[in-house]
């Protein structure tokens, strides 16, 4: 099986309790609902959760391309800014598909694994990435990210949901 296949296939499975176990769109799943949307509580714990998530895209020879990102909002929207060529929005742009991950390290563990339609847009002047990178450090910005705004054309990776799977998103304990 090729890894694009076999990544097709993992589409209409989730990992449950044990290999089996599947669990179908709308189905309850990971302690959580499953929704083609981002809902007020995945919103929520995405916008407290201050660590990287993980993006993964379809790389050139088929297989799965995985990296560690800062993200912000865009509307009701995950974005991600890279660099206009490099790797992320390269894979982006010639295949959508992309998952995208954030959780807690510490148990009981919490997160939302998100899979969708990447929408690869211009980011002039930076704007974005700016906003994303104040999400994680604040004002004001140290000079290194201005730096990096200016250092050459940037990309917005706009995640446009069809499946959210949260998990373990309710009040510890």
């Amino acid at each position: 099986m090729t890894a694009s296949a076999a990544l097709e296939r993992m589409q209409f499975r989730c990992l449950a309790s044990t290999a089996d176990d599947i669990v179908e769109p709308g189905a309850s799943g990971f302690g959580g609902q499953l929704a083609s949307s981002i809902s007020p509580e995945v919103r929520a714990f995405l916008e407290v959760m201050k660590v990287p998530g993980v993006l993964a895209t379809m790389g050139r020879h088929g297989g799965p391309v995985a990296s560690a990102v800062w993200y912000g909002f865009l509307d009701d929207d995950v974005i991600i800014s890279t660099p206009a060529e490099r790797p992320k929005a390269r894979n982006a742009r010639a295949d959508a598909r992309v998952s995208f991950v954030v959780d807690t390290k510490e148990m009981p563990y919490r997160g939302v694994a998100i899979e969708g339609e990447a929408e690869v847009l211009d980011d002039p002047g930076s704007q974005l990435m700016l906003s994303i990178a104040r999400r994680y450090l604040g004002d004001p910005l140290p000079q290194r990210m201005h730096d990096r705004a200016e250092a050459g054309a940037r990309a917005i990776i706009r995640i446009r949901p069809s499946r959210v799977r949260p998990w373990n998103l309710g009040p510890p304990g």
